[in-house]
């Protein structure tokens, strides 16, 4: 059988009452916290979404510095060691010793 409430006077009623509106809120209350946690989740959610594409392209922007370090790196095993990327000439203006490529 289940369960029925059968008011026994005024002070019984007012008891139940109170206890109903006290579930309700409590009810209620849960319901909102659990929006709130549920919201605040899928936020988090999308934060590490975006912090986890923010690191993929920190990846991509070192790969590519990598790169361009080996290429320098290369270009200068085999340029003869003292050497200059270009011939200087000394030449005078004004007066002046001036240095050119």
């Amino acid at each position: 059988m289940p369960w029925k409430f059968e008011a026994k006077g005024n002070a019984s009623t007012s008891h139940y009452n109170s206890m109903e509106a006290m579930m309700q809120e409590f009810i209620s209350s849960t319901k909102t916290l659990l929006h709130d946690h549920s919201t605040t989740i899928k936020s988090q959610g999308n934060l590490l979404q975006m912090q986890g594409d923010l690191l993929q392209s920190h990846d991509s922007s070192l790969r590519a510095l990598e790169n361009q370090v080996v290429q320098i790196a290369q270009a200068l095993q085999v340029r003869p060691q003292g050497s200059l990327p270009s011939d200087t000439k000394v030449t005078k203006r004004n007066g002046k010793e001036q240095c050119s490529s």
